[in-house]
C-alpha cells in the first residue's frame, strides 16, 4: 500500500487492461514530465512545451482519434506555434470536427462542438467564411440547449456559475462570428452583430455567477472593444478605433491578462500602430500603456485568495498511517492538495 512503484504498476495495469477513450499510460507519463508554462516563462521554455505537446498529441490521436481532450491538446500546440502550415491546420480542424460529430451521434454536436474549430480558425485568421458558419450553427444550437443546470442538487452558487459560463459561451461564439465578418471586410454585418454583442454583454455583467470569477467580465469586454476597434478601422474611423482600442487594453489590464513572453501581442501592436499614425509619440504610449503593461508582466503569477467559508472538521490518514485533524493543525500554515484519477 505504501510502495509508490507498486502503485504506479497497478495504475499502468488498470489503464492497459481496462482502456478508456482518453486515458492511456503514455498520457500519465507525459504529464509527469511536463507542465503548462506560465505567461512569463522564457520563450524557449514555452515553445519547447507546446512543440512537445503538439508532437505527443499527434501520437495519442493516432491511437484514439475520437478523444476530444486529445484534440484540445493538439490545438493548444497549434495556437501557440507559428510554423504549422495553414493547410495542415485546416486539415486538423476537419478531422477534429468529424470526431466531434462521431462523439455526439444522430443529434449532432452541441454548441461547444462548433466553438472549438471556430476558435482555432479565428485565432489563426483562416477560412473566415467557415468561421462565420460554425459560429452561427453554434449559436443556433445554444438556443435549443437546456438552460437549466444539469443537476438540480447543485448548490445555488454552482448553478449561478453554470449560468454565467453558458452566457460566456454565447458571447464567445458571437465574437467568432464578428471576427469572421471583419476578416471578410464585411463591416456592416460586423456592426450589426456587435450591437447584439453589446446587449448580451450588458446582460452578462449582471449575472451573479460573475462574483466568483471577477475577471470574466473584463476579459470579454476586452474582446468586445477589440472587435469594435477593428470594425472602426475597417470603416476608416480612426479616432473611434483608437478610443475602442484604449478600452480593450484597459479591460485587459483589469483582467490581469498577460501576453505570453515572446509571442506577438496583436491587440497592443494594432493599437500602437494606430496611435503612431494619429501623431501619438512613443513617450506618450509608454506613459499611458507601456508602463502599466510592464508592471503587470512583472507581477507574481500566483495570488492568495481569502477563504469565504471556514474549513469543516476532518480527519485524514497519511501514507504512514498518521491521522491528521483540523484541530491538530490549528495555528499552523498547512498546504492541501487534492487529486483524482479518471
Amino acid at each position: 500500500m505504501n510502495d509508490p512503484k507498486q502503485a504506479e504498476w497497478a495504475d499502468e495495469q488498470y489503464l492497459t487492461r481496462f482502456p478508456q477513450v482518453c486515458a492511456m499510460v503514455a498520457t500519465d507519463k507525459f504529464w509527469d514530465d511536463h507542465m503548462y508554462p506560465s505567461a512569463d516563462s522564457p520563450p524557449d521554455k514555452i515553445r519547447g512545451f507546446y512543440s512537445a505537446l503538439y508532437e505527443q498529441s499527434g501520437q495519442w490521436l493516432r491511437e484514439r482519434p475520437n478523444c476530444l481532450m486529445f484534440w484540445g491538446y493538439r490545438f493548444d500546440g497549434i495556437e501557440n506555434l507559428d510554423d504549422i502550415p495553414a493547410a495542415q491546420v485546416e486539415a486538423y480542424v476537419d478531422e477534429a470536427f468529424r470526431a466531434v460529430v462521431r462523439n455526439h451521434g444522430p443529434e449532432g454536436p452541441g454548441s461547444g462542438g462548433y466553438s472549438i474549430p471556430a476558435e482555432v480558425l479565428s485565432r489563426k485568421h483562416l477560412e473566415p467564411e467557415r468561421v462565420v458558419e460554425l459560429a452561427q450553427k453554434g449559436l443556433a444550437q445554444w438556443e435549443v440547449e437546456p438552460k437549466e443546470p444539469a443537476n438540480d442538487l447543485d448548490s445555488k452558487e454552482d448553478q449561478e456559475n453554470q449560468t454565467a459560463s453558458r452566457a460566456s459561451s454565447r458571447l464567445q461564439l458571437l465574437g467568432y462570428e464578428v471576427d469572421g465578418y471583419l476578416q471578410l471586410k464585411q463591416a456592416d454585418k460586423a456592426e450589426s452583430q456587435l450591437e447584439q454583442m453589446d446587449r448580451w454583454l450588458q446582460e452578462f455583467k449582471s449575472l451573479p455567477g460573475n462574483r466568483n470569477s471577477p475577471k470574466n467580465v473584463p476579459r470579454l469586454c476586452a474582446v468586445y472593444w477589440r472587435l469594435r476597434a477593428q470594425a472602426a478601422e475597417l470603416q476608416d474611423h480612426k479616432q473611434d478605433a483608437m478610443a475602442f482600442y484604449e478600452s480593450a487594453l484597459l479591460a485587459r489590464l483589469t483582467a490581469q491578462q498577460k501576453p505570453e513572453t515572446g509571442r506577438k501581442d496583436e491587440l497592443a501592436d494594432s493599437a500602437h500602430q494606430l496611435w503612431k499614425s494619429l501623431g501619438g509619440t512613443e513617450e506618450g504610449w509608454q506613459l499611458w500603456y507601456g508602463r502599466p503593461a510592464n508592471d503587470l508582466v512583472n507581477q507574481a503569477t500566483l495570488t492568495w485568495q481569502e477563504a469565504k467559508e471556514p474549513l469543516p472538521a476532518f480527519e485524514l490518514t497519511d501514507l504512514n498511517q498518521k491521522t491528521w485533524s483540523l484541530a491538530a493543525l490549528k495555528g499552523k500554515t498547512t498546504f492541501l492538495t487534492f487529486w483524482t484519477t479518471w
